[in-house]
């Protein structure tokens, strides 16, 4: 009878809400990453200023982009600069694609704050 209660239990089996970022399971924050994303015309790009130890704004983006997900920085982690490591000062997605910046020039990527993207694809 183990199966009825599954079948009308309303709650997932493992619960967890569908909007959730992360989780916490025994002490540890596990987080969600899509493989892509949309990057909305407007967001701003990032590079990371090692020498500032923080990021800093590269350039604006002109048109919408999907773009693939490559990493996933927390605040306060060490992100790759352009002349060594710096610390994060927010969490960003390192995305990679061509992207479509002020004075129609394009850039293979940057980082972008996770808060600015849209339209995850979390599979495939």
């Amino acid at each position: 009878m183990a199966i009825d209660h599954l079948v009308f239990n309303s709650l997932k089996w493992f619960n967890v809400a569908d909007n959730a970022s992360f989780v916490t399971a025994n002490g540890k924050k596990y987080y969600a990453i899509p493989t892509q994303v949309t990057v909305p015309k407007g967001t701003i790009l990032y590079s990371m200023n090692d020498s500032a130890n923080a990021f800093q704004q590269k350039a604006v983006v002109t048109q919408d982009c999907t773009c693939k997900v490559g990493e996933f920085i927390l605040k306060d982690q060490l992100a790759w600069g352009l002349n060594g490591y710096g610390i994060a000062n927010f969490d960003v997605y390192l995305v990679k694609g061509t992207l479509v910046i002020e004075n129609d020039s394009t850039t293979a990527g940057g980082f972008v704050k996770i808060t600015d993207v849209t339209d995850p694809v979390w599979m495939g």
